[in-house]
């Protein structure tokens, strides 16, 4: 069954009692008809037994049964469908009458019982929905309902806009007005309140509520002309209280446009303060709402950061040299804002860290100003940069009446970590067992070959440790590549007497830039110089505090800026093509000369100075570190270039030699000792060559040969030679290194000789001592290596236990 709704009229439509009434009808012209077809079950029965041509007894049984559950099914239909009918005419009853009710609301500015009962109509519209089914009749009932809906909506989002903004807000290009109460009628009010608190408790009102935002109006038409640079402005706040309703107020904020090119700090501090009292007073009715939350976060972070450029970066000065006007409204700031939502998780109320922070902003302040402008030079002023550079100028230490960062305390520290180190590398070179022998006692506690290179020794001490080179041929070394350098027996060719270069050197002297001198004056005099316009009777100033060691702490982040733009070192790689610098030891050069420029400037404040010195030093060290060890890594790869446990023939044994060679002579003897040496031979012959880069090259060859398990009879003989020509690329005299290579050196040389004997050869070498070098290990994995197992080679095993044992 269905309703018939195209012919009922509107009346009838929206009726709930026509309607149920012609559901009735329906309903009992239906069952009347039912009734009159089948009077009773005997009529049934007979009309179809008077049929012989139908149905057998037993089937006219079977349809009996069959006509009779129809008939009872066919009635229970018609009751569910009734009940079901009565309840849908009794929800649209419901729903007409919330709909009559709205209109009737809106009509009397009643907004908070239009939002309270529009919900509640969607709940039941949406399940009622829901509940019916796809008929034609009843989607017609749905959509007449839809279409009061979205009328009523479109007059109440109509309504509502034109009554929060013409009876609350007042806006105009200079002024916003706000009132917190409206009159309805004679006899009631609407707070601004009420219709937050109802727009914003329900997420279903998101549309509505956007029509509380004025978020973006208050920033366009006071905030952003406030805080803009092209012109001074002033914020006025006044705020009025009705006589008759005390709740009741009014409250305004008007920008003005000042006259003065001059920005007037208390000024601002107090429009500033308007502004926040404007806003409090705002949202104070709704406070803790999202309408508050949402406000408030808009304008935070351009008030905080519009405060902070104008006070605090251009204007510390003023708030810390006792300026107490500005420091109490600035405090009564930061305490409004803490106590009215203004801050969360996201933003912290920085303005309080700031004020009980003045001196350590200040300090930051600088820190970052002589950072940027150093910066500048370096990068934008390249004409000055770039003469700078060019003008190199012989630096001695001995002129000088003070070391970089050596203080008598640094002294006695540096001799303790030297010994560590010394120690250190000693056990890293396979643990030659020279630590029981006396001589090389005597050779360590002279060896002070890794003291730092700035400080000063003299021709005398530095006699002590090796003996010295002449500096008649100090950079003779074009003629390494020459394969004819060298005799067959390993004797140099030409002038016996002539001494290499490679000794220790024993100048105090090296070159620098005209860079550090100038930074120093432009710079890092400024900046320790610049608590000057501070006032010692300043309140925020702590007695006794002395500012200069203040600047000093942080001294090293604006030299490090230099380190940093200057270096362009990633790694231990060489400079990039665009550095300032082309040379790594004249920029090493250059940054330790400026430390020591600070320390002989600064000398009342050595020992403030003494850590950020230290620091920036170890900076310097650490790059030159890196540096050595790009180098350790070329060798290194250049001798894994070669597999020693290969059976190898002399064509690997030149190619590999050929290799080798080349990278001694244009990454170490061109590169350093005839390029970078000129700048400063301490750091380059002493500390990269002699204590780092060699005594690693040849540790490793060493370690490379003692690694294998098999050396054939053929790759001894091509090891001994590789051995005797990798020596021989350095100068003849090696007595003259420094001792910890030489007895690098001097084990190599009785390895090239062990690796080309045979047992009874070695057993002699052993007897005569030459094999001291050697402990009991390395001499076992050498031998194993070397020989096959035989009762010979037992013997010999157990007799360099028996003698080493009994000594």
């Amino acid at each position: 069954m269905s309703i018939d709704l195209e012919n009922l009229s509107q009346d009838q439509l929206s009726n709930p009692i026509l309607l149920t009434k012609q559901i009735n009808q329906k309903l009992n012209s239906l069952i009347s008809d039912l009734t009159r077809e089948f009077k009773d079950e005997d009529d049934l029965m007979l009309s179809i037994e008077q049929d012989p041509n139908l149905i057998s007894n037993k089937e006219k049984q079977s349809q009996y049964n069959r006509v009779d559950v129809k008939s009872l099914h066919d009635l229970n239909s018609l009751n569910d469908e009734l009940i079901r009918n009565l309840d849908l005419s009794n929800k649209l009853w419901v729903l007409k009458g919330f709909i009559d009710q709205l209109f009737e609301d809106l009509s009397m500015n009643e907004f908070e019982s239009i939002l309270f009962n529009l919900n509640k109509f969607k709940l039941k519209l949406n399940d009622l929905i829901t509940e019916l089914s796809d008929e034609d009749d009843e989607i017609v009932i749905i959509s007449k309902f839809q279409a009061q809906l979205s009328n009523f909506e479109t007059e109440l989002y109509s309504k509502l806009k034109f009554f929060v903004n013409n009876n609350y807000f007042n806006f105009d290009e200079q002024s916003l007005v706000f009132k917190n109460m409206v009159d309805l009628n004679d006899y009631s009010q609407l707070e601004y309140a009420e219709i937050v608190d109802v727009l914003t408790s329900k997420k279903e009102y998101k549309e509505y509520s956007d029509l509380l935002n004025i978020n973006s109006k208050i920033d366009n038409l006071i905030l952003q002309p406030f805080i803009s640079n092209d012109h001074f402005c002033q914020l006025i706040y006044e705020k009025t209280i009705s006589k008759d309703d005390l709740e009741s107020y009014q409250i305004s904020l008007t920008i003005k446009k000042l006259e003065t090119t001059k920005f007037g700090p208390i000024k601002y501090c107090h429009s500033l303060l308007n502004l926040i009292n404007f806003i409090n007073d705002l949202t104070f009715s709704f406070k803790n709402s999202k309408l508050e939350k949402s406000l408030k976060n808009y304008l935070v972070k351009s008030i905080l950061n519009d405060l902070k450029e104008k006070i605090f970066n251009e204007n510390i000065e003023i708030l810390i040299n006792n300026e107490k006007d500005i420091l109490n409204i600035l405090q009564e700031i930061s305490s409004k804002m803490d106590q009215s939502n203004w801050f969360n998780n996201q933003i912290n109320n920085e303005l309080s860290s700031w004020l009980n922070n003045l001196l350590d902003y200040w300090l930051n302040k600088k820190i970052s100003d002589y950072t940027i402008t150093l910066k500048k030079f370096l990068v934008g002023d390249l004409s000055t940069v770039n003469s700078l550079v060019n003008e190199i100028i012989e630096h001695d230490e001995k002129q000088s009446s003070h070391q970089v960062i050596k203080t008598k305390n640094q002294k006695e520290i540096q001799a303790n970590e030297t010994k560590v180190e010394e120690e250190k590398e000693e056990e890293d070179i396979d643990d030659w067992n020279w630590g029981n022998d006396d001589e090389d006692n005597e050779n360590d506690e002279i060896d002070t070959s890794k003291k730092s290179f700035t400080a000063k020794e003299t021709d005398e001490t530095i006699s002590k440790n090796v003996n010295t080179y002449s500096n008649e041929e100090e950079n003779d070394w074009e003629a390494w590549d020459n394969d004819d350098l060298f005799e067959e027996d390993g004797n140099a060719i030409g002038d016996t007497n002539k001494k290499e270069t490679l000794a220790t050197v024993s100048t105090n002297s090296y070159k620098i830039t005209g860079i550090p001198a100038y930074i120093y004056d432009n710079f890092v005099e400024s900046y320790l110089n610049s608590s000057i316009n501070l006032s010692p009777l300043s309140t925020v100033i702590k007695k006794n505090t002395d500012l200069k060691k203040l600047l000093i702490s942080k001294l090293d982040h604006v030299v490090a800026n230099y380190f940093i733009i200057c270096s362009r070192i990633n790694y231990g790689e060489s400079f990039q093509s665009d550095s300032i610098y082309k040379s790594k030891v004249l920029f090493y050069n250059d940054f330790s000369y400026l430390l020591e420029l600070m320390e002989s400037k600064e000398k009342n404040y050595a020992s403030d100075l003494r850590i950020v010195l230290s620091s920036l030093q170890d900076l310097n060290e650490n790059s030159m570190n890196l540096i050595i060890e790009n180098y350790n890594l070329q060798l290194e790869n250049a001798l894994n270039s070669c597999d020693f446990e290969d059976e190898l023939d002399k064509n690997d044994e030149a190619e590999f030699i050929k290799n080798l060679r080349k990278i001694f002579k244009e990454e170490l003897f061109d590169q350093l000792l005839n390029n970078e040496s000129q700048y400063n031979k301490e750091l380059v012959v002493r500390k990269m060559l002699n204590d780092k880069i060699l005594p690693n090259f040849y540790n490793h060859l060493y370690k490379k040969i003692l690694d294998l398990k098999v050396i054939s009879e053929l790759n001894s003989e091509i090891f001994s030679n590789i051995v005797l020509e990798l020596i021989q690329l350095l100068p003849h005299n090696l007595e003259m290194l420094n001792p910890l290579l030489v007895k690098i050196l001097e084990k190599l040389k009785i390895l090239s000789s062990f690796l080309t004997s045979n047992l009874s050869n070695l057993e002699n070498m052993f007897n005569n001592g030459d094999l001291y070098a050697f402990n009991n290990e390395e001499l076992f994995k050498l031998i194993n290596a070397l020989f096959v197992d035989s009762e010979k080679k037992s013997e010999f095993f157990n007799y360099i236990q028996e003698v080493r044992y009994e000594e």
